[in-house]
């Protein structure tokens, strides 16, 4: 059963109607070389105009929003950068300055590296590429999490293996997207498990609707966790969920979580944890959905839509030889892929197997006996369940095989298939 929490009083330092607006230098196109030095040319319009309501509602630590404004400009451009008062030079913001409930306040954000945008349209409902839904993804994600981060469910008729990246976005649009991620990051393609999160189905559907995003933090060298929550280890990997579209001081909406929630990511499992890079795309675009300036934002990204949605084979579907060639090659190293991760869950499942049938040890040697076994596969192990059920815990008072009870195997089959794979 999913909580409601209450709705934070709206602060009466600010009007509703101000403003954060956030200029970026022109960013040009993927294949150009100019160094970040040449982005001396400001958009004559802000591309971010952030409701400084929506800042209050965070209840950032002391109120201080510079880190989270610096940090969604990063998410956006793919660039480190600093965040000014000044287009020319670094004079970092006051706090009384972007506090003030009596004007806008208007804030550069300077890049030190080469811009690599990420996708606006990453939340969209667009389906870039038909492609099977991997089985393995479910059973990996539950393996990892085991329950949801937020709430602690586990059932699993309540809970759903989540992607981050929509599955329906395809797999050469998770090729795309990964071009400017780290290298060694673990996801591969939309259905790797670090594409995933196990969340309760209000929240999973909520995500989907926009109503959340997602920071994972710490972030580089950009955002640390004690920015967004007081007192937080930046040691540990957090997760917090962020009300973007929604207004949390509206009492006839129903908040499923705490505004600025988090939590921390822990796992003893060997499937990797998502990385940050795909919360901050996901971040991005729906910080560039909700606060915009639809004018600039165009002028700014429509030299890289090319890179997310090539024209040649989303809007025509035509591919040449070269390109059918590498698609193959592509296709070829999923597969590899995918039997790679395969063969590492079996390990996992045996090394589980084997750490299951030792708890057991004892109570095998005094039930049915030192030399029963072996126990060498799941069916195994449920067939030595059903034995240690049904002769109870006194070998004297066990019954024949044919007084075995249905209610006892069909309670036996029900606790089983609730398991997680």
């Amino acid at each position: 059963m999913m909580m409601s929490f209450p709705h934070p009083p709206p602060p009466t330092q600010f009007r509703p109607d101000l403003f954060i607006e956030v200029f970026f230098a022109v960013i040009h196109d993927p294949a150009s070389s100019d160094s970040p030095e040449n982005y001396t040319t400001w958009l004559t319009d802000p591309v971010l105009r952030i409701p400084k309501r929506h800042l209050w509602s965070f209840n950032l630590p002391n109120q201080n929003w510079t880190p989270y404004i610096t940090y969604v400009c990063y998410a956006i451009l793919g660039t480190q950068g600093s965040l000014s008062t000044n287009g020319n030079d670094i004079v970092v913001p006051e706090f009384d300055t972007l506090h003030s409930s009596h004007q806008n306040t208007q804030v550069y954000y300077h890049s030190r590296g080469l811009g690599f945008p990420t996708d606006f349209r990453i939340i969209d409902a667009s389906v870039t590429h038909t492609s099977e839904r991997d089985e393995s993804f479910s059973e990996e994600v539950w393996e990892r999490d085991q329950r949801c981060c937020f709430t602690g469910l586990h059932e699993q008729y309540c809970c759903d293996a989540t992607h981050i990246v929509k599955h329906r976005k395809g797999i050469e649009y998770m090729e795309r997207l990964l071009c400017r991620a780290p290298a060694d990051m673990a996801v591969t393609d939309i259905d790797s498990p670090a594409n995933g999160l196990l969340l309760n189905t209000l929240l999973h559907g909520a995500v989907g609707s926009g109503i959340f995003a997602f920071i994972r933090t710490p972030v580089s060298d950009v955002l640390k966790s004690s920015d967004l929550h007081e007192n937080a280890d930046d040691d540990g990997v957090m997760l917090t969920a962020h009300y973007i579209q929604v207004d949390v001081y509206d009492p006839n909406r129903l908040l499923l979580l705490r505004p600025n929630h988090g939590v921390y990511l822990e796992t003893s499992s060997d499937v990797p944890l998502p990385p940050c890079y795909l919360f901050d795309a996901v971040y991005a675009s729906h910080c560039l959905h909700a606060w915009s300036n639809k004018s600039a934002f165009e002028n700014l990204f429509t030299a890289w839509s090319d890179h997310y949605y090539p024209t040649g084979i989303v809007e025509t579907g035509g591919l040449d030889k070269a390109d059918k060639e590498q698609k193959e090659r592509d296709e070829a190293k999923r597969q590899r892929q995918k039997v790679e991760r395969q063969k590492a869950r079996a390990e996992r499942k045996d090394d589980g197997l084997a750490e299951s049938v030792a708890r057991f040890q004892p109570l095998i040697d005094n039930v049915l006996g030192p030399d029963y076994g072996p126990i060498e596969t799941d069916e195994d192990f449920w067939d030595m369940a059903l034995l240690l059920l049904s002769r109870g815990p006194c070998p004297r008072q066990s019954p024949e095989p044919s007084d075995t009870r249905p209610e006892i195997i069909d309670k036996v089959k029900e606790w089983q298939t609730g398991l997680p794979g």
